[in-house]
């Protein structure tokens, strides 16, 4: 979305996209993850609940969708990468409009 080499969103609406893309991806996943960004807050409570005595049951609630917010953000690093391998230098920086 800021990617100089590729067609950006005018300077004063990137906030405002930003903005529609976390909500998107909130109401897309929050069903069945709770709406959980942050893997601390996922897996911090759980783990507690689990050692606290409520057994393993705290891992298959919500059908099991907590290691989700865990593994997106590992997952979205190794995305950043290979864009950058496949896509983001075969433009030069002078090919921008």
């Amino acid at each position: 979305m800021t990617d100089p080499r590729n067609v950006a969103v005018p300077t004063g609406l990137t906030p405002i996209a930003v903005g529609l893309l976390v909500i998107l991806i909130g109401t897309g996943f929050g069903f069945n993850s709770g709406y959980a960004f942050n893997s601390a807050r996922v897996f911090g409570p759980r783990l507690f609940t689990e050692v606290a005595g409520s057994g393993l049951e705290v891992f298959r609630a919500n059908n099991r969708w907590w290691w989700v917010p865990i593994a997106g953000p590992r997952i979205s690093v190794v995305g950043g990468w290979l864009y950058d391998a496949c896509v983001g230098n075969r433009f030069p920086e002078s090919a921008r409009p």
